[in-house]
């Protein structure tokens, strides 16, 4: 019997490692950043950062900091007074913190006009609002809630002056739109997401594409339902065992007429231009039709090595062959949220590295 018991004592002690060797997956798969790369040496490097069950044990350690000190483990996420989560880098651009000044923001869309003339292509730029311009005060947490703002969004105002009398190009500004419409049918911004709700991006998608020859897409009916696509996204970051309070989800469901011939559509942008390719933009274009995510890496249905760097996929040399490649689309859409309007353009200095 004792004998018995030292076995099993074995099994359990070593469970973790024998169900990582044989390749169970983990029940409890962590989500969102788990911070930067640690280096593997060994098998026991490797064991040490994926060992099955370590996800079960951060997510019960999350769960305990945060209902019992009220502590986030998630990089640069934080609580308001009513539950709404936030990013934190959000805060600082609604507020002026990170405002440029006037010569950088004039240098950056130069650089952007420089590559649209070059191309001669069609374009439509799109201006996402962030969760902090959107979300009321009362929702903010206390720390940013009672700080007066520099420059309320200093950024967004600078540029939209610029691209709201430039008449080469389409510029459709959602800052305006969704503050204008606070009384709508669904959250534009749920209580658990840094991203808008998916109602709210087949809004843009439909006003985006309903001004692109060839493309049509339709809203069909409303049902709602859970949150999906992104709307727990910062919820799911946190990494807890149970589940938080949501926001009351609408999905609208879409009818997608297309014209032959397609447009050979090119997609450039943030993250929130993600909510396009979920739409079904890019499987609706023509052939080819891709995305550039922060004018750095390559997606879309005919994309070879989706996640491969612009630059080494089509094997660039100058900025001259950037603009060449950018002519071979019949529409581009540029999609920013105001915060990264300090980025912007996006990645113009690696053509020098």
């Amino acid at each position: 019997m004792k004998n018995w018991r030292k076995i099993a004592l074995m099994v359990l002690i070593n469970l973790p490692w024998i169900l990582w060797v044989l390749g169970v997956p983990d029940v409890a798969k962590l989500r969102g950043s788990r911070g930067p790369r640690v280096k593997i040496h060994s098998v026991v490097d490797q064991f040490e950062q994926e060992f099955w069950g370590r996800s079960v044990l951060i997510r019960l350690r999350n769960q305990f900091l945060y209902s019992v000190h009220n502590e986030i483990r998630a990089r640069n996420v934080i609580q308001g007074p009513t539950g709404v989560l936030f990013e934190e880098s959000y805060f600082k651009s609604t507020l002026g913190w990170d405002a440029l000044d006037q010569a950088t923001v004039k240098e950056k869309y130069d650089q952007f006009k420089n590559w649209q003339q070059e191309s001669g292509v069609p374009l439509t730029f799109v201006v996402v609002p962030g969760k902090t311009s959107v979300v009321d005060r009362k929702h903010w947490p206390e720390k940013y809630a009672r700080e007066k703002p520099q420059l309320l969004k200093a950024n967004y105002h600078a540029f939209r002056q610029l691209f709201s009398k430039d008449t080469t190009l389409r510029f459709l500004d959602f800052v305006r739109r969704f503050e204008e419409n606070p009384n709508a049918m669904y959250a534009t911004y749920p209580r658990n997401s840094v991203h808008w709700s998916e109602a709210a991006n087949m809004v843009m998608t439909q006003e985006i594409v309903n001004g692109i020859e060839g493309l049509n897409v339709q809203i069909t009916d409303t049902i709602k339902g859970d949150p999906y696509g992104t709307e727990e996204d910062i919820e799911e970051s946190m990494n807890l065992l149970f589940d938080l309070e949501d926001d009351p989800s609408i999905r609208f469901s879409r009818r997608w007429d297309s014209i032959a011939p397609l447009p050979k559509v090119l997609i450039m942008g943030d993250s929130y231009a993600w909510g396009l390719l979920r739409a079904g933009l890019l499987n609706h274009a023509a052939k080819g039709s891709e995305f550039w995510y922060y004018n750095r890496t390559i997606h879309g249905p005919d994309v070879r090595s989706p996640g491969a760097h612009l630059r080494k996929y089509y094997s660039w040399e100058t900025e001259a062959d950037f603009i060449e490649k950018m002519s071979e689309y019949d529409q581009i859409i540029w999609v920013v949220v105001e915060s990264n309007l300090k980025k912007f353009p996006f990645e113009i200095e690696y053509f020098n590295k």
